[in-house]
């Protein structure tokens, strides 16, 4: 963020993402080995939705306590010690059928909230769908690139429809979106 004050949003998106991987994968990975970090960026969000400036935002200890955390988190793997032999099986199991058993739960979850039209309610499902296209994408890199970014292109467009209230756009992206197939490979089917 360095102090600038249109990134502030980026920042909020950015920890959006991390608290939405933490979920992700919190089936392998218990709540205990993240309730630091996810403390952490609560107050981070909590000083951005201030009036603070950016760069006090930037450099709060918070944010700087959490973005050590984070990265230690992940180059020492001490989330690790966290695993029993039951998440250890897990973690060594298929990525595979993980990314595709977890992208289909995605998927579920999305035609469910926008199979009908929602009218004025659309605004209500931005978390689940910000929830759900951040799962997506972070799973996708495992395959084929266009199709992933093909799929995802129609909920990026119903979630950008809806921050901006563009009512035609709403409904022609969650249309196209909710009759698309897979990318994955799930049930047997492409």
């Amino acid at each position: 963020m360095r102090g600038n004050e249109r990134a502030k949003a980026d920042v909020q998106a950015a920890i959006g993402l991390v608290r939405h991987t933490l979920a992700l994968f919190g089936g392998i990975v218990p709540r205990k080995a993240s309730a630091r970090l996810r403390d952490l960026l609560t107050q981070v969000e909590a000083t951005l939705t201030t009036e603070v400036s950016a760069a006090t935002a930037a450099w709060s200890t918070e944010a700087a306590t959490a973005k050590l955390l984070l990265t230690e988190w992940l180059v020492t793997q001490g989330w690790r010690t966290f695993l029993d032999d039951k998440a250890q099986a897990k973690f060594a199991d298929s990525f595979k059928r993980f990314a595709d058993v977890q992208l289909s739960r995605s998927a579920a979850e999305l035609k469910s909230a926008f199979a009908h039209p929602l009218g004025d309610s659309y605004r209500d499902q931005l978390p689940r769908l910000a929830r759900e296209t951040d799962h997506i994408l972070l799973l996708a890199g495992f395959y084929d690139a266009p199709q992933a970014n093909a799929w995802l292109e129609n909920w990026q467009g119903l979630r950008h429809a809806i921050e901006t209230r563009q009512r035609i756009e709403i409904e022609h992206f969650r249309n196209e979106a909710i009759c698309q197939p897979p990318f994955w490979l799930h049930s047997g089917k492409r």
